[in-house]
């Protein structure tokens, strides 16, 4: 008989074949990219929609049901597009899109270099 460990553990590695297909078939919005699943990524259009409240999941690892990676997915289709390591920082960047998530500090630390 299977555990339940076992069974969450080969439900989240079934998750993440999914989410691997999924950024395969779309490939980079950008350059167009679709070698290595590892290396594309799933990004907000808009950063202010990476919420819980509607089924962002930031540890993937919560991904062990069907209905969990469903919810996940519809997310991804209404929120994202896939976007290689590469351009994704760029977006980023060019953005400045950590300029909304983070308030800017009061003074400065210590400098490094």
């Amino acid at each position: 008989m299977v555990s339940t460990y076992e069974q969450h553990v080969k439900n989240i590695r079934e998750a993440a074949a999914v989410l691997d297909e999924l950024k395969l078939a779309a490939g980079c919005v950008d350059c167009g990219f679709n070698a290595w699943p590892e290396a594309l990524h799933f990004d907000h259009v808009d950063p202010q929609s990476k919420r819980e409240s509607l089924g962002w999941v930031k540890d993937r690892s919560k991904l062990s049901t069907k209905s969990r990676l469903r919810k996940f997915i519809a997310h991804v289709n209404a929120h994202c597009v896939v976007r290689c390591a590469n351009c994704h920082a760029r977006r980023t960047k060019e953005e400045a899109q950590w300029k909304v998530r983070r308030s800017a500090p009061t003074e400065l630390g210590p400098t490094l270099f």
